[in-house]
């Protein structure tokens, strides 16, 4: 489907040729029924120096583009890359996936707001989070009890999708939507309180936060009958799921465990938590289209900064989820 973009793409591009023919000899107003060849020369520059900008839109401080979607409308060759993208009032220097990201459908380019990678030598964790370097380089809870949060700016930039993902471990006793003692009545918790084991992403600001994606680090997936509500819904092995999650998340998250028997207090490396593998035969929680990635379509569109919180209902002495890689785009 042409969009307008290409659209006005096509038509400088026919209007340039039209006019690059009054270079040659014996041109003359009455070949084109009077119209000023001066007149016709400056149309041709105009759009010469128009299609230059859209050829190079992004690659320089004072040529930004308005997002990387932008971009690959107009020229769809241009490669994934850091970008110059229009802010606020300012430029800024962005990654955009000029791709199909996420399983997000066929639209291409993402820019992406958020990136963790604690892979890197070098890399630091987020203020707002902590980095812990044993068992290895992960990001951690700042607080004792109930989230961290980090807020990752989408400069303004206006969007309707969301997509990304989150890698994580699991510590000891994490238990998904389950309601731990120290911080839990029982009673059903608001997207504002720590009401998950896992990760929180939202959108708005911290008084009036709306739900994008759940990332839920369940107990195991081999429970006794005491444990039926620590589970993932999706774990489909020896006991049924008998929990609540939140009716604000609907079936936008993705839950699993590193543990398949009886829970130690260890880390467990061996398993990393919400890529798509390491799930029980019976489990369908490794099943969802497009893991390690979400798609999210929001309502309606939004400029809002993001919101990542690390939540837990115990102290990390007892339980704990330690992040490795991050990646949310918007579009």
């Amino acid at each position: 489907m042409m969009t307008p973009a290409m659209w006005m793409f096509i038509c400088a591009s026919a209007l340039v040729t039209i006019a690059s023919g009054l270079d040659e000899p014996g041109s003359c107003p009455s070949d084109l029924g009077g119209i000023d060849p001066d007149a016709l020369m400056s149309v041709k520059n105009v759009f010469e120096v128009e299609l230059l900008r859209v050829r190079h839109l992004g690659e320089t401080k004072d040529n930004p583009a308005d997002s990387c979607q932008q971009i690959v409308e107009l020229k769809p060759c241009h490669e994934s890359g850091f970008y110059w993208i229009r802010s606020f009032n300012d430029t800024v220097k962005l990654f955009c996936n000029m791709g199909t990201r996420c399983s997000c459908g066929s639209t291409m380019g993402w820019t992406r707001v958020a990136h963790i990678n604690m892979k890197h030598s070098n890399a630091v964790c987020p203020a707002g989070l902590d980095m812990v370097t044993t068992p290895k380089r992960l990001c951690s809870r700042k607080e004792k009890l109930g989230c961290s949060s980090v807020v990752f700016s989408t400069y303004g930039i206006e969007y309707s999708r969301v997509c990304g993902k989150v890698i994580g471990y699991q510590y000891a006793t994490t238990n998904a939507f389950g309601c731990g003692k120290e911080i839990c009545s029982g009673t059903p918790r608001t997207i504002d309180e720590s009401y998950v084991d896992g990760v929180s992403i939202t959108y708005g600001n911290s008084a009036l936060r709306k739900h994008i994606w759940t990332f839920a680090a369940a107990f195991t997936e081999m429970p006794n009958g005491e444990d039926t509500e620590w589970i993932c819904p999706c774990t489909n092995t020896m006991v049924s799921f008998l929990g609540q999650v939140p009716a604000f998340i609907g079936s936008d998250y993705f839950c699993e465990t590193g543990s398949t028997s009886s829970v130690e207090q260890r880390y467990y490396l061996d398993d990393p938590l919400w890529n798509g593998h390491g799930c029980a035969s019976a489990s369908t929680c490794c099943d969802s289209p497009g893991l390690p990635y979400f798609c999210k379509e929001l309502p309606q569109s939004a400029t809002d900064d993001i919101e990542l919180r690390l939540c837990l209902d115990q102290e990390s002495s007892n339980e704990d989820v330690l992040i490795e890689d991050v990646e949310i785009y918007i579009q």
